[in-house]
């Protein structure tokens, strides 16, 4: 069930962009769009051992990048916030949460479109070698057969461990 929800819920954010970019392209504003996660496939995807919040690929990344750019959007460097004017153009930007190592991923896409992107590292997770407790507790539940309800029970009670707790577990 699980999913399921999941795949709908990436059918629907596809879609809305699609047609946020289609028809609200003449309102001009800054869009900023956050990623957690990008994978080389597919495969990769159903293969993780951490918890596909998004299930961006690098090929979708590619793809969303061209298209923004083929419907006008300039990617606008973060440094220069302050001085653009949103009246006569449509900015976007990327940004990239948590500091997963396959953010890199995005690089060569960044680089070849000049698409301005912030990365937000997590250090601390980083130096530790810690994993974040939404990783831990999916990697604890991804083969197992539970019901939408009990994941939710157990995402409450491992919300409030700490990591120390969570590291044992």
């Amino acid at each position: 069930m699980i999913k399921q929800i999941r795949k709908s819920i990436i059918y629907f954010d596809i879609n809305y962009a699609k047609l946020q970019i289609k028809y609200f392209n003449q309102r001009k504003s800054v869009t900023v769009l956050f990623f957690h996660k990008i994978f080389q496939s597919e495969k990769e995807v159903a293969s993780s051992s951490v918890d596909p919040q998004q299930s961006t690929t690098i090929r979708d990344f590619e793809n969303l990048t061209v298209s923004l750019l083929k419907n006008g959007y300039i990617f606008i460097d973060p440094n220069k916030l302050n001085e653009i004017s949103i009246k006569d153009n449509n900015y976007v930007l990327y940004t990239f949460d948590d500091g997963y190592f396959n953010n890199s991923l995005c690089l060569p896409i960044i680089e070849k479109y000049s698409a301005h992107s912030i990365f937000f590292i997590s250090s601390g997770h980083i130096i530790n070698g810690k994993r974040f407790w939404w990783d831990s507790l999916y990697s604890i539940l991804k083969d197992q057969k539970i019901s939408e309800k009990d994941y939710i029970k157990y995402k409450k009670e491992f919300k409030l461990l700490n990591s120390n707790n969570i590291d044992r577990i």
